[in-house]
C-alpha cells in the first residue's frame, strides 16, 4: 500500500505499524524525533501498535541543536 513520508511516496506492506516504518530508516536512535499521522502527533509509546492505512501522510520531525 501506499503511504507518504514527508511527502515522499513509500510503498509498505498492509498492516504495516508506524514503528516498522521507522525502523526501516535506520536513524541511530529515536531521541528527538516526534511523527505525527494525519496531522495528530503519535505518542512514542502507541508507535508500535498504530496501523497505517493507504495513503497516510507520516511526518516525522528531528530536533537538531546548534545555532
Amino acid at each position: 500500500m501506499e503511504i507518504f513520508l514527508n511527502d515522499e511516496t513509500r510503498e509498505v506492506a498492509p498492516e504495516t505499524t508506524l514503528k516498522n516504518v521507522l525502523d526501516t530508516l535506520g536513524l541511530p536512535s529515536f531521541d528527538g524525533v516526534a511523527v505525527s499521522v494525519n496531522e495528530t502527533v503519535v505518542r512514542r509509546d502507541e508507535w508500535a501498535t498504530r496501523p497505517l492505512a493507504p495513503h497516510d501522510r507520516l511526518l516525522l520531525i528531528r530536533a537538531a541543536q546548534g545555532g
